[in-house]
């Protein structure tokens, strides 16, 4: 879409950071990461090559813990 829409597929969980390209969005949640739109090169990281109009997870990539200062 190219207005924002809320993802309701995410829950209650907020990121706490977004990266977005022209062709598909990935966010960092509390334990994993979740990316959605165009997949042709596997970019999504989820083991697949098939477009998503949802978020799915990430595999083989953890959040890390947070740091305090």
């Amino acid at each position: 879409s190219t207005v924002p829409v809320d993802v309701f597929s995410l829950g209650a969980n907020t990121g706490s950071m977004t990266i977005t390209t022209a062709s598909h969005t990935c966010v960092m949640l509390p334990t994993v990461f979740k990316c959605w739109g165009r997949n042709t090169e596997g970019q999504l990281g989820d083991g697949t090559f098939a477009n998503k109009n949802v978020p799915v997870t990430v595999l083989n990539l953890q959040v890390p813990p947070p740091t305090q200062i």
